[in-house]
């Protein structure tokens, strides 16, 4: 029996069983490298096939525990690969392990209890969670339910009824992963699902927005029911867009008058579809209602000043443009993240909120420091972390012009990172 190797194994979508919380990731993928040889299948409670390390895709399951040399358990069976694990994996010397060869039980069972877990290790050393590959294991399966529950819930909204408590209550378990990570655990994981949802998509917007708007509460400073709610209204901001005729939607060329009047409705549909459940909040309810309204008045559905225009749904609009930015659509392709943030940056001017749009930029340069990077005005340099007493610790591009300060209006854009393996850099 032969497998196809899988390069993208997310991209063609994640179920899961509601009844037993299975995930199934379709394992028929365009061939990169020809057919990969699998070993007899292990009974079990899941079928399952030996793979070797270097033949692993992003997206397999663990068809095992994977214990260190002090067999203390650092996978369960059911985890879902990201490529952050398959890394671990080879510095682990690891040479081959099981991968489920059909539909899996995921590991989502005790995921609450292992996170509380975690909240007292972090307590006790702060560095335990570093580099903790189990934090980015249940991230990636939160975030698979996460975008399964999306799937329903868009065919809820659809049709105008109740969403499924599922959604918040996964939700809720991503947050809690959130606040005991690390800024660069967080940022290597929403690059690493970027990476693997290319394409523009509902589900996988949904879910990513929900992530990156998460971030950014969390870096300033709001508290936990705070988090919950903010993500919560970030996976659902566009639900209403369930119900707007598809032809709108899926149109490619301009956008008559009218048509675009119906697309401007979608965050009252969507707060409409959001009020029918007994979970959803006023803060949820008003941050879905205005995350298109603009502080200069410009945005919709009702052209609202900034001083109307709440925390959470400032956040989730920058979040929102990020990821759409940084995603492939059929007339143009995906902005890397530094052009993307640059373009963030330019409409803090007037339109986004410059606290925010500053907090991403820092964020991620500082995830980059040490890094080569070029330069819009045809410079080159490197990230650094400049002491003075004009900079106060500020990370700049040392240049060699000089050094750039990379919140400054006229400052050129980063075009790439020099040395970034990954297209979203």
């Amino acid at each position: 029996m032969g497998l196809k190797s899988r390069k993208h194994a997310f991209t063609i979508g994640i179920y899961i069983q509601i009844g037993h919380r299975v995930l199934q990731l379709l394992k028929s993928m365009a061939a990169s490298g020809g057919e990969r040889l699998a070993f007899p299948i292990v009974s079990g409670y899941m079928d399952r096939v030996a793979v070797s390390i270097n033949d692993l895709a992003a997206g397999e399951v663990l068809g095992q525990d994977i214990y260190d040399q002090d067999n203390k358990l650092l996978l369960k069976k059911g985890t879902v690969l990201l490529g952050v694990l398959l890394d671990a994996f080879r510095k682990r010397d690891l040479l081959e392990v099981y991968v489920c060869a059909n539909p899996g039980e995921v590991n989502d069972r005790s995921v609450s209890e292992e996170i509380e877990a975690f909240k007292v290790e972090a307590e006790a050393e702060p560095s335990c969670i570093e580099d903790n590959p189990e934090i980015i294991a249940h991230l990636s399966t939160l975030y698979a339910k996460i975008g399964y529950e999306m799937r329903r819930a868009t065919l809820r909204g659809q049709y105008n009824k109740v969403l499924q408590d599922e959604l918040p209550e996964a939700v809720g378990r991503l947050i809690m992963l959130l606040v005991i990570s690390e800024d660069h655990q967080m940022i290597s994981f929403f690059l690493t699902v970027k990476s693997l949802y290319p394409e523009a998509q509902f589900e996988s917007h949904a879910a990513n927005v929900g992530l990156l708007s998460a971030m950014i509460g969390k870096w300033v400073g709001l508290n936990d029911m705070e988090l919950r709610e903010l993500a919560i209204g970030a996976i659902l901001h566009d639900i209403g867009e369930t119900q707007i005729p598809p032809k709108i939607m899926s149109k490619r060329g301009k956008l008559t008058e009218s048509e675009w009047s119906i697309i401007k409705t979608h965050p009252i549909l969507s707060t409409k579809i959001l009020n029918k459940n007994k979970w959803a909040s006023p803060r949820m309810l008003t941050a879905v209602l205005r995350h298109h309204e603009r502080l200069d008045g410009t945005g919709y559905p009702y052209g609202i000043p900034g001083s109307e225009i709440p925390q959470c749904a400032r956040i989730i609009a920058a979040a929102g443009s990020l990821d759409a930015m940084t995603s492939n659509r059929p007339f143009r392709s995906a902005m890397s993240i530094f052009g993307a943030l640059a373009d963030l940056k330019n409409r803090s001017f007037g339109q986004l909120d410059a606290c925010i749009t500053r907090t991403l930029y820092e964020k991620f340069l500082e995830y980059y420091r040490g890094r080569h990077v070029e330069l819009s005005n045809g410079d080159s340099g490197i990230i650094v972390n400049r002491h003075s007493e004009r900079y106060e610790n500020q990370l700049l591009v040392k240049g060699d012009n000089g050094y750039y300060n990379m919140m400054d209006r006229e400052a050129p854009a980063i075009q790439r990172i020099v040395d970034a393996e990954s297209s979203y850099a």
